[in-house]
């Protein structure tokens, strides 16, 4: 790691003595789904998404990435980075130096919460450590090792939000969630999993999660779930189940191009919500899964994962034919539906458009 001081650049370069790379595959290096070839996934694995994320995310902070490599002599990783503000090399050092635990203390809030949660994970590290941070906010807490106790418990009594682990024994936790949600049980399950893969994503909606938690989270993250799920303890509400009145996208909209994405989808919603009722009367289901799902995936990659969930729910409804369960289900669109567009700033209020026809 070196510093310049006249350019305000940290640069750092890695080497490694691997297999190399040819002048073609460096040219390709940071294409996303790239692999140097076929052996290399078999060998290795990997998606061949890490350096073209790398690429982005250094390019954003001003830097540059270079590659020099030989096949059979190993390559070298060099990238450059901007830090403005770093008065030398050795105030760099001050700052790598400085204990993360200690950063993370002035920056996580830890709200005061109550209500009960419970939350599966077949892991005795996950466990305690779950149960510690939510502890800290006042909550109550259970605790179970696989999705069978989950799914038992979760029927017995009830609860305020359930964290739920996708990969567990005897019942994983997104089987376990079917059952929850087949009780007609609506509590919040939040998906806890190390996927975080779109597809990942998509199954636990899928099965009827509320939202996706990736593993390992970000402490601020995990607290913001639990304050939306949960009742804060200073608040005037009264019912510790009581739901956020308003949904805001979950995607940074630090552009003005991701704005406007976001402001014209939400435009665009109404229409859709109301397409969907009507195949809905007309008990036509196939037509209504397809839309459902049409619906769910675009609310999954634009930062709405309870709109997303709600129409994931419908879709499965629709595909069972199940009536009692669509009317239910499309009531609880349309309750999400406000609850999104109450979410868009009074200025960007969206209004609804004779133009914009629904997605067939």
């Amino acid at each position: 790691m070196s510093w310049d001081n006249a350019t305000q650049h940290i640069k750092c370069t890695i080497s490694d003595t691997g297999i190399g790379l040819t002048e073609s595959q460096v040219a390709n290096l940071f294409t996303p789904f790239y692999q140097a070839n076929e052996s290399t996934t078999r060998t290795f694995g990997g998606t061949g998404l890490g350096l073209s994320i790398s690429h982005r995310l250094i390019k954003a902070l001003g830097g540059s990435i270079e590659v020099i490599s030989r096949p059979g002599t190993g390559s070298q990783f060099s990238f450059s980075i901007e830090c403005r503000g770093v008065d030398s090399e050795q105030g760099l050092q001050r700052e790598a130096n400085e204990k993360p635990h200690s950063r993370e203390r002035r920056s996580t809030e830890i709200p005061q919460l109550s209500g009960c949660v419970l939350f599966a994970d077949d892991a005795l590290d996950n466990r305690r450590l779950v149960e510690h941070l939510l502890r800290k906010t006042g909550a109550e807490i259970t605790l179970v090792e696989n999705g069978l106790e989950a799914a038992t418990i979760a029927l017995a009594r009830p609860f305020d939000l359930i964290l739920m682990d996708v990969q567990m024994p005897l019942v994983d936790g997104l089987t376990a969630t079917r059952r929850i949600r087949a009780a007609g049980i609506t509590t919040p399950v939040i998906a806890v999993s190390a996927g975080a893969m779109t597809s990942d994503v998509e199954r636990a909606l899928d099965a009827g999660c509320t939202l996706h938690l990736s593993k390992p989270f970000d402490r601020s993250d995990f607290y913001q779930v639990l304050s939306r799920y949960l009742h804060h303890k200073n608040s005037a509400v009264a019912s510790p189940t009581s739901q956020p009145k308003t949904l805001r996208s979950t995607v940074a909209d630090d552009d003005q191009g991701m704005r406007e994405l976001i402001l014209e989808f939400v435009r665009g919603l109404p229409d859709r919500v109301e397409a969907i009722r009507q195949k809905a009367l007309s008990g036509d289901t196939a037509a209504l899964a397809a839309l459902a799902h049409k619906l769910k995936g675009s609310a999954g990659m634009y930062g709405y994962a309870p709109l997303a969930a709600a129409a994931g729910g419908l879709e499965q409804a629709a595909k069972r034919n199940d009536a009692a369960s669509i009317e239910q289900l499309c009531s609880e669109l349309a309750q999400v539906l406000e609850k999104v567009l109450r979410g868009v700033s009074a200025s960007e209020t969206p209004a609804r458009s004779d133009s914009h026809q629904p997605e067939a």
